[in-house]
């Protein structure tokens, strides 16, 4: 488990903008600044940073925002 620094590597890696949803346009999805191409992601109760592929993918990287 990595823990906060004031680096600016880790505000990158820690740094995300806001996309269209990879799997409903109207929600969102959060790409990494650091790697692009990848995406904020839920599994098994967890959340990653990782490149997304497929129908379940693109729902676990899809968020609502209320």
């Amino acid at each position: 488990m990595r823990t906060a620094s004031s680096t600016p590597t880790f505000a990158a890696a820690a740094s995300f903008t806001l996309r269209a949803g990879l799997a409903d346009a109207a929600k969102t999805s959060f790409e990494s600044i650091a790697t692009p191409g990848t995406y904020l992601r839920h599994r098994d109760y967890r959340l990653y940073v990782e490149r997304v592929s497929g129908t379940v993918g693109s729902a676990d990287a899809t968020f609502a925002i209320d």
